[in-house]
């Protein structure tokens, strides 16, 4: 009796490590480089929009973009993959915005920890 209660203790356990093995496994997964691309992708005409809401029509680009320069990943301590995306809109400015987001795997989502206004040359850098 006592030995089918040891068994029956020891297989919980062994259960209950494969569970905890298993759920941590998939919880650490990092989404597939395209599939963190096409969840930013997903975001960022979102951006844009924000962007350019306020500005007068005559001064933004008949066609504002963005451009995603930069998309890397590893595994950090907070950050699994981090974008770069450049924002075109003004018209006759050399003037874009460069966002910097980073892929929290704790939120399952993008977070945007940097902006900032950049110069850029009218030498056709950002041409679409």
């Amino acid at each position: 009796m006592k030995e089918k209660k040891c068994s029956l203790i020891r297989a919980a356990w062994l259960l209950l490590v494969v569970i905890v093995c298993f759920g941590i496994g998939t919880c650490t997964k990092l989404p597939s480089e395209a599939e963190l691309e096409k969840e930013l992708e997903e975001m960022l005409p979102v951006d844009l929009d924000s962007i350019t809401s306020g500005i007068p029509a005559d001064a933004l680009m008949e066609k504002p973009y963005y451009r995603i320069v930069a998309l890397t990943t590893k595994k950090e301590a907070k950050c699994m993959a981090k974008a770069e995306v450049e924002f075109y809109f003004l018209k006759n400015v050399n003037l874009i915005i460069l966002r910097k987001f980073c892929y929290q795997e704790s939120q399952k989502k993008w977070v945007r920890f940097f902006n900032e206004y950049k110069n850029v040359s009218s030498s056709g850098e950002g041409t679409k």
